[in-house]
């Protein structure tokens, strides 16, 4: 009698469809004192020989575009296929960031720009003016609704796009400061960048060298568990903040059309923020569950959609520092090069 009820619980186990979804999930903590880390050794780039002297000597700068690229969502699902006609069991998650102020991050971001700016002229750069550019052929002549933007960036709306489907961005751009990009991002599932022809016009027009800076930030990392002969199903979110993609753009004026004169700069390593406060107590706030279940020959799944609320002053804090060390490393980087 004890084996036949050892067996039928070992049967019921395996007919079973066990699916689960977790948040969170602890990590080891390491702290990193970004105001006085070494950024230097993660940049790379160079100005390629046979342009470098079209850099020589220009001694205007105008900083096109500052752009930070904020993750605001991501999903994730894994799926188990239990073997022995246990069905399928799929778990999914949604989360959104919560508790950021778009036009507080502007102003971050305008914090940053001011700072690069500042570096220039320390380093001997004339900057050009909102007004220069307005004159310009170039800005004459784009048209409202096209893919270049030339525009205040505190009066377009944020450019949101995707990256396949599991994640969602909002490029944040600073508050009150002229800038010109590429909307290509914008509800597209496509991945764009400032035309160099662009650029390169602008140069021309202003004899400048036009720079612009791009950084990504995440605020959460997911994964899960699943696969053939897996009786449940797992997908878990953890909150980390991380930046990496900063990459420095540079476009030296030419009478050469046919021949760009550009230089990239990038960061070579994803940087890992700290938790500096910036997880909020509050944490996961799930704000929708659903659960549906068939005979042990059916399947089963489960989705939970979350916003992960922040702390809105910490995380814009280690945002800025880091992205002020990245953005001071590859001006550091461009201008010596200029030597």
């Amino acid at each position: 009698m004890k084996k036949i009820l050892i067996l039928t619980i070992l049967v019921v186990a395996l007919m079973g469809i066990s699916l689960t979804v977790e948040a969170g999930g602890k990590k080891k903590e390491k702290t990193t004192d970004w105001a006085a880390y070494d950024f230097a050794d993660l940049i790379k780039g160079k100005i390629p020989g046979p342009v470098r002297g079209k850099y020589k000597g220009v001694k205007r700068v105008y900083i096109a575009d500052l752009v930070i690229n904020q993750q605001v969502f991501s999903k994730y699902s894994k799926t188990s296929y239990g073997g022995m006609n246990q069905g399928t069991a799929t778990a999914r998650m949604q989360v959104n960031l919560g508790g950021v102020d778009f036009n507080a991050y502007q102003q971050v971001v305008a914090e940053l720009y001011a700072q690069i700016e500042k570096y220039y002229r320390d380093q001997g750069f004339e900057i050009v003016t909102e007004e220069e550019v307005k004159k310009t052929t170039l800005y004459q002549e784009v048209e409202s609704g096209k893919r270049i933007v030339m525009a205040n960036a505190s009066e377009v709306d944020p450019v949101r796009y995707g990256d396949g489907g599991l994640n969602k961005f909002v490029s944040v751009r600073p508050a009150d400061k002229f800038v010109v990009y590429n909307d290509a991002k914008k509800d597209v599932l496509t991945k764009g960048s400032a035309p160099w022809k662009v650029y390169f016009n602008l140069a021309n027009e202003l004899n400048a060298l036009v720079v612009s800076y791009t950084f990504t930030s995440n605020f959460v990392v997911m994964g899960g568990s699943g696969g053939y002969f897996a009786s449940s199903a797992k997908v878990g979110a953890t909150p980390e903040m991380s930046i990496y993609g900063a990459n420095l753009f540079t476009l030296a004026p030419s009478k050469k059309k046919t021949q760009p004169t550009m230089a990239t700069y990038y960061q070579s390593e994803t940087l890992t923020g700290n938790n500096n406060g910036w997880i909020s107590p509050e944490g996961f706030v799930e704000l929708d569950e659903s659960e549906n279940s068939l005979y042990w020959s059916g399947s089963s799944s489960k989705s939970v959609e979350n916003v992960m609320m922040v702390s809105q002053t910490p995380f814009l804090e280690e945002i800025s520092v880091i992205a002020n060390g990245l953005n001071k490393a590859l001006t550091e980087q461009f201008i010596s090069d200029l030597e």
